[in-house]
């Protein structure tokens, strides 16, 4: 994957019709889960969309190197899992503990079980925009500066932003600087760990992994403690 930002050639116009995919995608993915069919219209038209907006920039050889074969997978899946929820934990913690601010739950506990069926086939798309975002971006910077770790850098920085951002509907609680405050530290820091661990293993499969084993941790958290207050 980081053969993506040293020597491919990126064009302005398809960049704009992915960018355009992926917000239609995105329209997609936020429709709420009230039927079967909707259920299914989002399984096959998420990451499916989503993986056509890769190949409308990048190509097929772009789309072969940013899902191929990971470098230790095993040691990095397990390490940046583990990284990422410490860091969402300690962060929801300062957050409500320290900060008293009233962190809004994630909806998709309304519908826990078609949730599970979707979760990996929407992350699919969250990391495919994450990844796009960081690796469109530190193209372009190392194309100008020929400095890797810098364009890496800032691509990791603005696309956890981006992701962050992404989550402000979802957990809008009546107060925008305390939604900010919530996307950036929570969702935009543990994005961080995901970025790492896509450039670390040079695939896009490993973040995407590990997002998924997260969200199965913090949703069954969430049940099981929403079930005990009960």
């Amino acid at each position: 994957m980081n053969e993506i930002i040293t020597n491919y050639k990126i064009k302005a116009l398809p960049v704009l019709l992915s960018v355009l995919l992926l917000l239609i995608t995105f329209k997609i993915d936020i429709l709420p889960q009230t039927s079967s069919l909707i259920l299914v219209f989002k399984i096959i038209a998420v990451p499916t969309l989503a993986v056509i907006s890769l190949f409308v920039t990048f190509g097929k050889e772009g789309v072969a190197d940013i899902f191929s074969k990971p470098k230790k997978p095993f040691k990095n899946t397990i390490i940046w899992y583990l990284i990422s929820f410490i860091a969402s934990m300690a962060s929801g913690i300062l957050l409500s503990q320290v900060f008293k601010i009233a962190l809004k739950g994630n909806p998709g506990h309304e519908h826990l079980i078609q949730t599970f069926i979707s979760l990996p086939f929407v992350l699919l798309f969250e990391e495919i925009i994450s990844f796009f975002v960081l690796l469109v971006i530190a193209n372009l910077i190392f194309k100008k500066t020929n400095k890797l770790f810098l364009s890496q850098t800032i691509g990791v920085i603005l696309s956890c932003i981006f992701f962050g951002l992404l989550h402000y509907s979802t957990y809008f609680n009546g107060d925008m600087i305390h939604t900010l405050l919530h996307i950036i530290l929570i969702q935009g820091v543990v994005r961080v760990f995901f970025n790492i661990a896509g450039l670390k293993s040079n695939s896009i499969i490993v973040p995407w992994i590990i997002h998924v084993l997260f969200d199965f941790t913090t949703f069954g958290l969430g049940t099981v403690l929403m079930f005990s207050l009960i």
